[in-house]
């Protein structure tokens, strides 16, 4: 959405009425306005980017100090800015001055004419060809159902189409966990330790002679008394094994082998004849909304803040939504609008009701979902602050708001902000 914005001198009238803490605050707007260029803003959301013919328009602003706001939308989207109460086309000089957005009065309704009958239905006309898909359109309201017709033949179905090639086959599936190890066999008993022989002189090496067979393992007797160590005597033949543990459970199965590609569209069966129109079915889900459209261009002075009568209180994150285009949250993303690259700067906030001692307002520049260097602070008794010094860049496509955080729990007031958004060459 793209458009110009014009304070009004007609603001300077309501300063006789206003307490002193708001004439502050509408001081600080005038001196904003003063210095703010023409604004161009893109909401990703809002879908009013793209090309095509364009209207001028009064956007509704829901800020009882700036009502409306002067604006340039794609002529396709009038129909959603007509519901939300905006007026359209916006008068002559309403781009200079605000003041001139008044929407028009409407007239006593008359009465209702009699229904018409009911037309006869033409006969269906031959299928055309299938244009390219259009652009996701906003919703619009549900029309009433219509009477119900008789259910029409079915035509004949066409032909299947060929098979399609099998998909690649999936990985194997984890191995499955390994199964208990059974229980080891009966250990064969060992012989008693003879006694040791006093060692005698060593005689020459005999050849060696051939392995005899291993002899069956003796059963274990009772464990004696450690005795003194004996030679070595021949080593035992080996136990058997014993029986094998029970088989592990099954590992789970592996992840399914990738979709094979579908198969071509058999080709179009002969088209049965027209049946009476059927009835009318209930109206289906709403489709998913459609991607979002490319951010367009912004620069220019950024303007946001509370709405209307809502107000900021507590020690809690507040989150402020650029050109009031959405009442204030304590959720960022509910009210963080998308921008074209460039560099953020020149922050200035202020509050209609300055916060009483030792109580402050912060307020901090979110891009992206993250707070940025870009922050100044309300003192106690104060009732404005500026960052001049700090910048930060903003990527094509990040979001930003400006974050009001209260310390010592100041009371309820209405807030305001301004930053400065530069787009990259």
């Amino acid at each position: 959405m793209g458009g110009e914005l014009d304070c009004g001198a007609g603001i300077l009238l309501w300063g006789r009425r206003m307490s002193r803490s708001l004439r502050r605050l509408v001081l600080v707007w005038l001196a904003l306005a003063a210095l703010a260029v023409p604004l161009t803003v893109a909401m990703a959301s809002g879908g009013h980017g793209g090309g095509g013919p364009k209207t001028k328009i009064c956007h509704r602003t829901g800020s009882s100090l700036f009502p409306f706001i002067v604006i340039e939308v794609a002529n396709s989207s009038l129909p959603s800015h007509a519901a939300h109460g905006d007026v359209i086309p916006a008068p002559a000089g309403a781009e200079h001055n605000a003041a001139l957005c008044q929407p028009p009065t409407t007239g006593v309704t008359g009465p209702t004419g009699p229904t018409g009958r009911q037309g006869a239905t033409g006969p269906t006309g031959p299928q055309g060809a299938t244009g390219p898909t259009g652009p996701q359109g906003p919703t619009g309201p549900t029309g009433p159902t219509g009477p119900t017709g008789a259910d029409g033949e079915t035509g004949a179905t066409g032909p299947t189409g060929p098979q399609g090639p099998t998909g690649p086959t999936g990985a194997d599936g984890a191995t499955g966990a390994t199964g208990p190890t059974g229980a080891d066999g009966a250990a064969g008993a060992t012989g008693p330790t003879g006694p040791q022989g006093p060692t005698g002189a060593t005689g020459p090496t005999g050849a060696t002679g051939e392995q005899g067979e291993t002899g069956p393992t003796g059963p274990t007797g009772l464990q004696g008394p450690t005795g003194p160590t004996g030679p070595t005597g021949a080593t035992g033949e080996t136990g058997a094994t014993g029986a094998a543990g029970e088989d592990g459970e099954d590992g789970d199965d592996g992840a399914p082998g990738a979709q094979g590609a579908t198969g071509p569209t058999g080709p179009q069966g002969p088209t049965g004849a027209a049946g009476q129109t059927g009835a009318t079915g209930s109206t289906g889900a709403t489709g998913a909304t459609g991607a979002t459209g490319p951010a367009g261009p912004v620069g220019g002075n950024i303007f946001g803040g509370t709405r209307g009568s809502d107000t900021i209180s507590g020690n809690q994150n507040t989150f402020l939504a650029p050109y009031y285009w959405q009442g204030h949250s304590t959720t960022e993303s509910n009210v963080a609008v998308v921008f074209v690259g460039g560099v953020i700067s020149k922050l200035t906030a202020a509050v209609s009701a300055a916060p009483v001692s030792p109580r402050t307002w912060v307020f901090t520049v979110i891009i992206g979902g993250n707070p940025t260097g870009i922050t100044c602070t309300i003192p106690s008794g104060g009732n404005q602050c500026t960052d001049a010094v700090n910048t930060a860049p903003i990527a094509p496509g990040q979001t930003l708001s400006v974050r009001a955080a209260g310390t010592g729990n100041p009371g309820a007031t209405k807030a305001a902000f301004s930053v400065l958004h530069s787009p990259a060459p």
